[in-house]
């Protein structure tokens, strides 16, 4: 599996299996491109989702988004949680998928962000992604869809809310549109832009 680039986007190509692919750290690293959807009909959308994946993860949510969306899954995973990847193997395994088991560092969990077009983040009913977690991907320039309530009042004009698979489906076919793909873009950089970036660390906790 290998990344190149069109019209300043990042993705994926077609060499792929239905197996979990396994990159170590430093063996697959895209840089970041600024955020742009120009693509032929045949290429394909690629959905990522980071962070540990495990049971409160909703990964079903992912792959029927994914298969329905005729999209590619890109995500990440922690290696000492073999029973888990073996679960995830059989959510994707007839969607085109890459899976990373190693400890990335900040700049490359934002090298892979940045290699997606959505950013979809769901949770089962009653677990939630931190809002520290929502402004972090935000970092990448692209639509995040989420499954609950961001946290942060201010953050639901900004994510695109989707409680159903149902409704996620329907964003991700909303935001091929260039103009709506280009409208949730251009809230998420005038949310990072309106604000004190040391002001959105502490408010996320991060600092």
């Amino acid at each position: 599996l290998y990344a190149t680039s069109y019209a300043g986007v990042n993705y994926l190509s077609s060499n792929y299996n239905a197996k979990v692919n396994h990159c170590p750290l430093g063996t697959w690293s895209i840089p970041a491109s600024t955020p742009q959807f120009k693509r032929s009909a045949n290429e394909e959308l690629v959905i990522g989702n980071f962070g540990m994946l495990g049971p409160q993860r909703d990964l079903k949510m992912c792959a029927e988004v994914c298969k329905a969306t005729d999209a590619v899954y890109l995500g990440s995973h922690a290696s000492n949680h073999k029973p888990y990847i073996d679960e995830v193997a059989k959510l994707f395994e007839n969607v085109p998928h890459q899976i990373f088991t190693d400890w990335p560092d900040d700049v490359e969990i934002q090298n892979r962000l940045s290699a997606c077009d959505i950013i979809l983040m769901p949770r089962y009913s009653g677990v939630y992604y931190s809002s520290a977690s929502i402004i972090s991907a935000m970092n990448a320039r692209r639509p995040i869809i989420v499954n609950h309530d961001p946290g942060y009042a201010d953050l639901e004009d900004v994510v695109c809310i989707a409680y159903t698979t149902e409704k996620a489906i329907e964003w991700v076919n909303r935001l091929r549109d260039p103009a709506e793909y280009h409208k949730a873009v251009d809230k998420i950089e005038q949310y990072l832009a309106n604000r004190n970036i040391a002001d959105v660390l502490k408010k996320a906790g991060l600092v």
